[in-house]
């Protein structure tokens, strides 16, 4: 029924009239177009910068170029990437007047490692999980050797970048820069860092490094906001071989940080961020020295507790952070554990969920758990023998992801490990002299 006074319109009429007040409301947006580009997926490599291209040869010159991220990658006024963390972003190009547009999306892949060969040299590579394959990099500006470690600021003016401490004796360190793929003098630790030194990040803003040598109960504390250290607090005895930190993830001590000393003790030291305090921590049943090795429990009957590895011996203990205490447990690995042993979680196959020890000590030999680490078996023979140095990362992409490489001492071979087959294979040849006593390997956040 029409209104009174209102004349009657023609159907056309009134087609006209809804396509009037339908462009009032944003008609124009059914006018935007797709603007071509010259790719529509790309995997960006930290280092190796990326010209996006439009290719719709009616598009004219002049675009705006904006990332969905822009920590992660950034994009140019001319649409040239930069890796600056790992991730996926989607980057788009519209023209002036916003009527065509396209889009991208740009992964930085995971499992791009940072490799520190330490053994008194300033040797380092990068490693590629596209290509699975090793770089030589340029020189650290001093050795890396015994104790070498490394922070990854979360906060200040190196965040994104990767400060390593050298070890060898020595109180400097370095900045590697992901972007630039080079190094660069960092801040001067407050003691000499040497055998059985580490650091560990205390979660408010510090990184805590234990100088160890040996003989010595110092640390010095890191500050990533002002990028500079001071003297830390004494551990309650000496820090040597074998030493090693952990966090308290629950009970009475949660936040807090407990050092195993190392050089053939079987005392601890607990760390208080709140206050940066030690304190005497809880007794390991039976001592700790070089190739001792830890990692947190996710699966069995222990799940949540912290597994230790009890260097040069087959020891094994528990520590519970309920009770804030370590129990032996009742049988021990088949072999030694000694320099250049590592521990990790078999995520596949028939041992799914169990632990397998590479021993060190320059063997080829390895331990396997059962799934409540109540007992342990002779597990598969390692291709080459790991030494001191030898340690391991997990691939989380390219054509080899999920498996494990490892990487051995004074050699420039490694092995892939496949969980599913519970076997190892030959991998990639590193581009460095081999691994050594201080060797570590860290993804590029």
């Amino acid at each position: 029924m029409l209104v009174r006074g209102m004349k009657k319109f023609a159907p056309h009429c009134i087609l006209l009239i809804t396509l009037a007040c339908g462009r009032c409301q944003g008609w124009d947006k059914f006018w935007i177009a797709t603007l071509d580009l010259d790719r529509s997926e790309i995997d960006l490599l930290f280092g190796a910068k990326d010209q996006l291209k439009v290719t719709s040869a009616d598009a004219g010159s002049d675009f705006v170029w904006s990332v969905s991220d822009s920590s992660k990658v950034s994009v140019s006024a001319s649409g040239e990437l930069t890796a600056l963390k790992t991730g996926t972003v989607i980057v788009t190009v519209k023209t002036r007047d916003e009527r065509r547009v396209g889009k991208a999306f740009v992964t930085v892949p995971r499992s791009q490692m940072l490799s520190i060969r330490g053994a008194v040299t300033t040797e380092a590579m990068l490693f590629n999980p596209l290509t699975s394959t090793f770089t030589t990099l340029p020189a650290l500006p001093a050795t890396a050797g015994n104790g070498a470690s490394y922070c990854i600021p979360t906060v200040g003016p190196l965040i994104g970048k990767i400060l390593i401490i050298h070890g060898n004796a020595l109180n400097t360190t370095s900045v590697f820069d992901p972007a630039t793929l080079s190094f660069s003098a960092g801040p001067t630790v407050t003691g000499n860092v040497g055998a059985g030194a580490h650091s560990f990040s205390a979660g408010n803003g510090t990184h805590v490094v234990i100088l160890a040598g040996g003989s010595s109960t110092a640390t010095s504390v890191y500050d990533m906001a002002t990028n500079s250290f001071s003297v830390g607090p004494n551990l309650t005895a000496v820090a040597g071989a074998g030493s090693r930190s952990f966090m308290v993830t629950g009970g009475a001590q949660a936040g807090k940080f407990i050092t195993v000393h190392g050089a053939v003790q079987n005392s601890t030291s607990i760390y208080n961020p709140a206050d940066n305090t030690y304190a005497t921590g809880p007794v390991l049943p039976a001592t700790a020295s070089a190739g001792t090795n830890l990692i947190r429990v996710s699966t069995g009957a222990a799940s949540g507790k912290l597994l230790l590895l009890h260097g040069n011996s087959t020891t094994a203990s528990l520590y519970d952070d309920a009770t804030n205490a370590f129990t032996a447990m009742g049988s021990a690995v088949t072999s030694t554990t000694n320099n250049g042993a590592f521990t990790f979680l078999i995520t596949a196959g028939i041992y799914a969920g169990r632990y397998m020890l590479v021993h060190g000590n320059s063997s080829q030999s390895s331990s396997v758990s059962d799934a409540d680490l109540t007992t342990w078996s002779i597990g598969q023979n390692l291709p080459y023998t790991a030494g001191a140095g030898s340690h391991s990362f997990r691939l989380f992409a390219g054509p080899n992801a999920g498996k494990l490489l490892v990487l051995f001492n004074s050699t420039t071979t490694t092995a892939f490990y496949t969980d599913a087959s519970d076997t190892f294979t030959n991998g990639p040849v590193i581009s460095m002299g081999g691994s050594g006593l201080g060797a570590f390997s860290v993804e590029l956040p």
